[in-house]
Parts: C-alpha cells; structure tokens; sequence
C-alpha cells in the first residue's frame, strides 16, 4: 500500500511541477520577428527568447535555450515555400507568459491556417514569405513545444510504467 502512495505522488508532482519550454527563435532580430506579424507587436526582446537559432525551425534541441514555465509553451511556425524553390521556415518557441499580450488559452490547442498569397505587409510571414501554412500551439509538459501531443503522452505513459515495474518488482 505504501508503494502505491509513493507511485501515486510521484506521478501526481509531475503534475503539479513547472515545465521546461523550448526557448527560441529562427529570427535575427527584434524587428524581423515583428515583421513576421506573428504575433503582439512587441518593444522589447521577450525574456529567455534566444534569437538567430536556425536551429529552432526544425530542431530546438540542438538549438540553444529553454525556461521554466509557470503557464503554457507555445510554438509559432509559419512553413512556406521561398523564391529559390526550398522550404523556409520562421518560427518561435517560448513560455506563453513571457509575451506581452499574447492570448493564452486555458488548455493545450494547436491551429493552423492556409496563407494563399504571398507574405506582405500585415500578412503572417511578413513581405518575403511565399504562399504558406502557419500555426499556433500552445502545450503543457516539459519541452513540449516542439513534439505533438502523442510523443508528450508516450513520454508521461513510459515514466509511469517504468516506475510500476520498480516499486512491483517481486
């Protein structure tokens, strides 16, 4: 019975703990971020916002930066195609909170939208982004703002297991 009371604490503090969020963006500055209408205009670099990680398009591991997070990750991506012909991508990924203004839903959502014509002014991507999809997730669980909502419940049903299979070992 004890071994129960410590498995279900154990799990329940995960829970109940701050989360490590993927802290970055592919955007060289605080105005090109800006010009991405991505979001709030912001006056100021966002705390904990690594900038000119390439690396945060498609792999924020590598890239440099994470926070601990009191509210939701978030991640904003915009995927289009450039004038050269190869995939681009603009993207930032942070803790909700540490943006001004930025709507911050109640739980986990993740939506996305076609963006027809060109980048232009007040259009997602800003004046050089081609036709593309972007979106806006937000997630809870530790570096979740890169993964989907199955690869964060894989990693919570495996740490369950392993601990079942320890405090019931006979």
């Amino acid at each position: 019975m004890i071994r129960l009371l410590v498995l279900l604490v154990a799990c329940s503090s995960v829970a109940w703990a701050e989360q490590n969020c993927h802290t970055c963006t592919s955007a060289t500055s605080l105005d090109i971020l800006n010009g991405w209408n991505w979001g709030p205009q912001l006056n100021s670099n966002p705390p904990n916002i690594n900038f000119k990680q390439t690396n945060c398009d498609l792999a924020p591991l590598v890239a440099s930066g994470s926070a601990e997070c009191a509210t939701l990750c978030f991640k904003w991506q915009y995927n289009y195609t450039d004038a050269t012909g190869k995939a681009a991508y603009e993207t930032i990924r942070g803790c909700a909170s540490d943006i001004p203004n930025l709507y911050i839903p109640s739980s986990d959502n993740c939506t996305s939208y076609f963006q027809p014509s060109p980048g232009g002014q007040g259009n997602p991507g800003g004046i050089n982004a081609g036709p593309g999809k972007y979106s806006m997730c937000y997630c809870t669980g530790d570096f979740c703002n890169p993964a989907s909502k199955m690869t964060a419940f894989s990693l919570g049903a495996s740490l369950f297991i392993a601990l079942f299979i320890i405090f019931y070992q006979n």
